[in-house]
């Protein structure tokens, strides 16, 4: 019993660490009331507080992010990091050290906010308290702004209404603008609007402009939005990339000769690979839809999706091994043959339409090999198998 425990230590503290991470992920200091989560004064909550409910509410101090999607969220504490939100209703009355990153039907301010703020939504408040020390990107129906700003404003609005101090630039696309006394714009206003407003040159310390919508440079930005995407997309896939070597690397460093059988299985059996890797592929999301159905299958679909993704991510690894090896035969390590077949396959991917087949098929074919070499694992039938060669 002793042995079989050493044997499959493996396998038992990485579902040890999968459990203890959805614990963490799940539950915090808060107090939760049926559809509510508080987080009372006396709290203090080391890491992101990451939350989906109906009502929402902090009034302690996190150490971190707070990351919600709620009907209604209410900030009368502190938070450290940035608040990044969905919801219905949004009101900050207390104090945010980070970034305000927020899509929201109606939006209040009334506290401070150090740094910048994102904002999309209907309607925008910033009230007398309401500080935001950098700059506001903002994409609203309306936006009233009576407290301070520090720095730019920046976005499209369909009526901008001014009664604050606005240290820096406004640079907005409006149809209506109204700077109401007691409005102060230290920089320059420069909007676009169909037609020219009257704007009290008292209120503006810089330079009035005012500019006609034009089609060539919306279709200038528009170009120019997609040219930023296609290069953000070309880093992302390449971080992504260098995240999946080191990560498939490491897998095989710890699970070695479980990959290797599993690679070898791939062109032993690789028709029965692609039809259980099809089946799992295809079953498991509908079996955990029954098990939410079911209520109490919940917790166990939870973990089924869990290990399903985990499963996904690291199925191409035995494909990638098994095809570099065939590419590089005197390969010194499965490492190097990892390596070898996953820059092949993401060169194939490249191909349209077949490269998106060619994923689908590596995937299936991986989920096969290493479901079936977990079941001779455990019926000791792995001895049969000859492994690919040289195992080092």
């Amino acid at each position: 019993m002793q042995n079989k425990f050493w044997k499959y230590r493996r396998f038992l503290l990485c579902g040890l660490i999968i459990i203890v991470a959805a614990t963490l992920i799940t539950f915090g200091k808060e107090d939760e009331r049926g559809l509510y989560s508080i987080v009372e004064e006396d709290v203090i909550i080391e890491g992101d507080y990451i939350r989906a409910n109906e009502y929402i509410q902090n009034r302690g101090i996190i150490i971190g992010d707070l990351i919600t999607v709620s009907n209604e969220i209410t900030n009368y504490g502190m938070v450290e990091g940035d608040i990044i939100s969905l919801a219905s209703s949004f009101k900050q009355m207390g104090n945010v050290k980070g970034d305000l990153r927020i899509a929201a039907e109606d939006i209040i301010i009334d506290g401070e906010i150090s740094r910048n703020a994102s904002i999309l939504s209907n309607h925008i408040l910033i009230n007398d308290n309401g500080v935001i020390d950098g700059s506001v990107h903002a994409f609203a129906n309306t936006i009233n702004i009576k407290g301070f700003i520090g720095g730019d404003i920046r976005g499209v609005v369909g009526s901008a209404i001014i009664s604050g101090n606005i240290k820096g630039n406004v640079l907005i696309n409006a149809r209506r603008i109204e700077l109401e006394p007691g409005a102060l714009i230290e920089g320059n206003l420069i909007y676009v609007s169909e037609e020219e407003q009257f704007i009290d040159p008292q209120f503006v310390q810089g330079t009035i402009e005012h500019r006609y919508p034009s089609t060539l440079g919306i279709l200038s930005q528009f170009e120019n939005f997609q040219n930023r995407w296609r290069a953000l997309s070309i880093v992302r896939k390449i971080v992504f990339l260098l995240a999946y070597l080191i990560i498939g690397s490491i897998t095989i460093l710890i699970f070695k000769k479980p990959l290797i059988r599993a690679a070898a299985i791939v062109e032993e059996k690789s028709w029965i690979n692609i039809v259980i890797g099809f089946s799992i592929l295809i079953g498991v999301p509908v079996a955990a839809i029954i098990l939410m159905i079911m209520i109490i299958g919940i917790p166990i679909s939870f973990i089924l999706l869990a290990l399903y993704g985990i499963l996904l991510y690291l199925a191409k690894i035995p494909v990638e091994i098994w095809l570099g090896h065939k590419i590089y035969k005197e390969s010194p390590h499965p490492v190097v043959s990892f390596l070898i077949g996953s820059i092949l396959i993401e060169a194939i991917l490249l191909i349209p339409f077949a490269g998106w087949w060619a994923s689908k098929l590596v995937m299936v074919a991986g989920i096969g090999a290493i479901l079936i070499m977990i079941k001779r694992y455990y019926k000791h039938e792995n001895d049969e198998i000859d492994p690919i060669s040289p195992v080092h």
